[in-house]
């Protein structure tokens, strides 16, 4: 167990300098630097030590990624962000996140629906679409205590809709407001959060010309992302 103690951990990362940063992301940095760790310690072969190791490795992406995010939010805000747009189906989009969350959604006993519908095309820029979406499904997942997710597209006219809904706790109607502000983080569960994952998706879909709204109903949460087509 001394091994796992993170007091072992922090010398390693202080060779983590700035231009390595610039060079690598923090998530890749900071990853790489533990694997090290570890191989050098030779614990990989003992499965409870190599199930605690990955265990601790997902904590560091995430953490990480939320170091990251936001990184994003100071460029977004500043309107510091390049569009690359290409033509999207957004069914495709969905299908692609739900693949890559299957395993959190697995381990936090969610279940993950994609809701098939006329298929919906538009102008966007592909990654991030797929953002959005993925940042809207992880909210869910962290907490939506293991409910259904759903995941659907609808043709607006002009515009397309993207919605994520669970059917989770739900969110209280006076902390409805605040949902989009940077670190306002909504006690919908015990799970903590940093309050940046739904400022930065208010943010990107106001940057490909679009919105972002929490609708609230018998149960659970529904958010809604409208883009233009075009």
């Amino acid at each position: 167990d001394d091994l796992l103690d993170p007091r072992a951990i922090p010398p390693a990362l202080h060779r983590c300098r700035p231009k390595d940063v610039q060079a690598r992301s923090g998530a890749n940095c900071i990853a790489g630097l533990l694997a090290d760790h570890f191989d050098r310690l030779g614990v990989t072969s003992d499965p409870a030590i190599t199930a605690r190791v990955a265990q601790l490795n997902r904590h560091v992406r995430k953490l990480t990624s939320t170091i990251d995010r936001i990184t994003e939010l100071s460029a977004l805000r500043a309107g510091k962000i390049d569009l690359s747009y290409e033509l999207v189906d957004l069914q495709d989009v969905l299908e692609d996140v739900v693949r890559d969350q299957a395993g959190d959604a697995v381990r936090s006993g969610a279940r993950l629906h994609v809701l098939r519908a006329t298929p919906v095309q538009g102008w966007w820029d592909r990654a991030r679409v797929k953002q959005i979406v993925a940042s809207l499904v992880e909210n869910a997942i962290r907490y939506g205590d293991g409910a259904e997710i759903e995941l659907a597209t609808e043709l607006r006219g002009m515009d397309a809709e993207l919605v994520v809904r669970d059917d989770g706790p739900g969110i209280p109607v006076e902390q409805c407001e605040f949902l989009f502000e940077r670190f306002e983080h909504v006690a919908r569960s015990k799970t903590g959060g940093f309050g940046v994952g739904l400022c930065v998706v208010k943010l990107l879909s106001e940057a490909m010309g679009g919105t972002v709204r929490h609708e609230s109903g018998t149960g659970g949460a529904r958010f809604c992302v409208t883009l233009p087509r075009g």
